[in-house]
């Protein structure tokens, strides 16, 4: 299968979620920009590795700025996104590219 990359730049929207009871959760992330949407099925473990890399790499992002960029400490609770997903989706996810613009690039 070839790889295929999408490119929101930036997103209206990207958010990780569920849909379903618990234990019987599917887990996905969610990238959006107007009329355009890519839903991503993935395992719970994978949701939980991408948390901690976009931890890791707000961290870099924070230290090779020497402490200037403007990453709040914790997620402020008015940006909190509980609307929704929206269709369509796609049930697939591998390797997943994460950048801050101009600083730090990581995969999970």
């Amino acid at each position: 299968m070839s790889r295929q990359v999408f490119l929101y730049d930036p997103p209206d929207r990207f958010v990780a979620g569920t849909v379903g009871l618990p234990g019987r959760r599917t887990f996905f992330l969610q990238a959006s920009s107007g009329p355009r949407v890519t839903s991503v099925a993935l395992e719970k473990t994978q949701v939980a590795a991408l948390a901690e890399r976009m931890d890791e790499l707000l961290d870099e992002v924070v230290r090779r700025s020497g402490g200037s960029a403007p990453v709040p400490a914790m997620a402020p609770t008015e940006i909190s996104d509980n609307a929704p997903s929206r269709l369509p989706w796609r049930r697939s996810s591998g390797s997943a590219p994460w950048r801050w613009p101009g600083t730090v690039t990581s995969s999970a």
